[in-house]
């Protein structure tokens, strides 16, 4: 017999021995085959299984590199989200002041702006205090009106001013045959008012001049005064607009 023959006919043989001593020992005969093929077996599990677990090692660690990868990018994006937000609170109390800011102006220019047209009518009292009406389409007869051109006369205490009604600019100085100097006063917005009186006017042609600026001085308490307005070239009853925005 030959070696190659003598190792295909060796089997293995398993010895079972029990402490009890009834059991006896019993003996489990495998042929070289069959050890082989399960030794071989044996080896493929555990092959199997090493590879699996190094598998699941890598697996498990790229997850986990991924993981930290994914949590550091949301922490940052939640770190740019939280100065995005705090720039974006910022930018809206800056819109929002501004906003304020535009609003208030507008308002402001606004309210200037209706002030300026308000003291641009000729809606003043011409005279710096009392004075006395002694001539004017309420206190004339209608009769007596006829013909003749719009104007309230008046008398005031020696030291009073004649001032401007509204703000304007002198558009000329001339004299006058009845009352000796007629200032008058462009006030931009169709109307004219003038002023007649025997005095020497304190203002020139081209001044500029603001509501309640003198233009003369009341000399005696017998000078007349006398006051008239235009609007749009065409003469109209003074008292009407003073009572309207006065």
């Amino acid at each position: 017999m030959n070696l190659r023959e003598y190792n295909e006919k060796t089997n293995y043989t398993v010895v079972v021995v029990s402490e009890s001593p009834k059991a006896g020992i019993r003996q489990v005969c495998f042929e070289r085959k069959y050890v082989r093929i399960a030794m071989l077996l044996i080896l493929l599990i555990v092959g199997a299984s090493i590879g699996l677990a190094a598998c699941h090692t890598v697996r498990y660690k790229r997850a986990k590199a991924e993981t930290a990868t994914a949590v550091a990018k949301a922490d940052s994006l939640t770190k740019e989200n939280e100065e995005l937000a705090a720039e974006n609170a910022e930018l809206q109390d800056k819109i929002s002041l501004v906003s304020t800011t535009l609003t208030k102006k507008a308002k402001n220019e606004a309210e200037n702006a209706k002030a300026e047209e308000e003291q641009q009518l000729p809606h003043g009292f011409p005279v710096s205090g009392p004075a006395v009406i002694v001539e004017s389409s309420e206190n004339t007869p209608k009769e007596e009106l006829a013909g003749k051109d719009p104007i309230v006369v008046f008398t005031a205490s020696a030291g009073m001013h004649i001032i401007a009604s509204g703000n304007g600019t002198v558009s000329s100085v001339k004299e006058d045959a009845e009352y000796g100097v007629a200032v008058t006063i462009d006030h931009t917005n169709g109307y004219q008012s003038i002023y007649r009186m025997a005095s020497n006017p304190v203002v020139k042609e081209g001044d500029t001049v603001a509501l309640g600026q003198t233009l003369f001085e009341v000399r005696s308490d017998k000078d007349l005064f006398g006051y008239q307005i235009t609007e749009n070239g065409k003469l109209i009853d003074p008292l009407k607009l003073m009572q309207v925005f006065g």
